[in-house]
């Protein structure tokens, strides 16, 4: 999965490359806070989800471990509104979406962790040439994700919720009057409460109260188009 994500992310950057020669005059290009902008494209993530971790560790007859910090894909959109000039409000959503994957006897167990992350975050203008930005900021939202338990006879669904925040840095670079690409860098915090399934049970053998608190770092990649 998270194989397939960094190809797109490549083939994002060789449209981007063919595009290069087509960028305005540095002269002509109005600033890129002032404009009302929309975008989306792929991501990944490493992430430490502890107690997700130690549910699949705690899976009967496993014969390994899951890695403490694990590969996420992630898709996402935004719509970015300037305040002023040095001030944007930025609507994110992203959709996040990891496999752990451990040997049991006989047979994989498969979990599945996803989870939708919209976020109102503030940035500030650190940089706008026109032709070029950067962008630092900060925000949070209420997030929800979902745990999935497949192996043996078993299949269940986990679900939690929570609030999260998020800081991000993200840059663009214009290809014409109005496509840019973009790139960005996120941090975030997750702090989902705990996973239970719709008749109220925890998933784990020997896990107390398990939630889908997190932590993550990482990097993003796409096209943005400013009105």
């Amino acid at each position: 999965m998270c194989r397939a994500a960094l190809a797109c992310l490549l083939g994002v950057l060789a449209g981007a490359h063919a595009a290069h020669a087509e960028r305005p005059d540095i002269s002509e290009a109005p600033k890129t806070a002032v404009r009302v902008g929309i975008g989306g494209g792929l991501g990944v993530a490493a992430i430490n989800a502890a107690d997700v971790v130690n549910v699949v560790n705690s899976t009967p007859g496993a014969l390994e471990e899951a890695p403490t910090f694990k590969m996420a894909a992630e898709f996402f959109g935004f719509v970015s509104v300037p305040v002023e000039t040095s001030w944007v409000i930025k609507l994110d959503y992203g959709y996040a979406l990891a496999s752990y994957n451990v040997e049991v006897q006989y047979e994989a167990a498969e979990y599945t962790l996803s989870a939708h992350l919209p976020s109102l975050i503030v940035q500030y203008v650190i940089h706008d040439a026109g032709l070029y930005s950067l962008k630092a900021g900060l925000g949070g939202g209420y997030h929800w994700g979902t745990l999935h338990v497949q192996y043996s006879t078993i299949n269940r669904e986990y679900t939690a919720s929570g609030g999260g925040i998020v800081a991000d840095l993200e840059g663009t670079t214009a290809l014409g009057e109005n496509l840019y690409v973009y790139l960005g860098v996120q941090l975030r915090w997750e702090l989902m409460g705990s996973l239970l399934d719709a008749n109220g049970n925890r998933p784990g053998v020997s896990v107390e109260d398990p939630s889908l608190h997190w932590f993550g770092a990482g990097a993003r990649l796409g096209f943005a188009y400013l009105f």
